[in-house]
């Protein structure tokens, strides 16, 4: 009967301390969030057109990209999206690169853009990239309508959203 008792007691004990623990534990910062849900953008293949030296630039930029050498890219990424106003592609990769050296401000302009743009291939990450861009810059209610949006239709990155979505709120 004791040993019951002491069993008893221990099981409730174990089960308080779980739901304090659960209650009390912090939330995930911003930072530990993007570390869990951040990966690189991983084109799909060439689908790029232009002008001869326009490829040569985003050629150019690519290579710094993929090298990791985010400010050399964003310098030539500049030179293309000045040239091809109309191509998204260049404008999307800036903001990947951006976002790679953390300036989420001016990542989050080149996805507004590209969704804006309402005709290209990168509209879906555009939008997932732009939630991020929108929780590193602590514009949480951006983030979880962004999210949300996301996580409600059929982009790519619903079920990602969805989790990332129910961890920030």
């Amino acid at each position: 009967v004791k040993a019951a008792r002491y069993a008893a007691a221990i099981a409730v004990v174990a089960l308080i301390s779980s739901v304090l623990y659960l209650v009390l534990r912090p939330a995930p910062t911003s930072d530990q969030l993007y570390t869990s849900y951040y990966s690189g953008y991983e084109s799909p293949g060439a689908v790029r057109s232009g002008t001869s030296s326009g490829n040569a630039l985003m050629d150019n930029a690519l290579a710094f990209d993929s090298a990791r050498e985010y400010d050399k890219a964003i310098g030539y990424l500049e030179q293309v999206i000045t040239s091809d106003q109309g191509n998204m592609e260049p404008v999307f990769m800036y903001g990947m690169a951006n976002m790679e050296v953390s300036n989420f401000p001016v990542a989050e302009g080149s996805f507004t853009k590209v969704i804006n743009h309402n005709d290209n291939l990168y509209i879906e990450d555009a939008a997932w990239y732009l939630g991020l861009c929108y929780m590193m810059t602590d514009e949480k209610e951006k983030a979880v309508n962004q999210l949300s949006a996301i996580a409600d239709s059929r982009n790519r990155h619903s079920r990602q959203a969805a989790k990332l979505l129910r961890k920030l709120r």
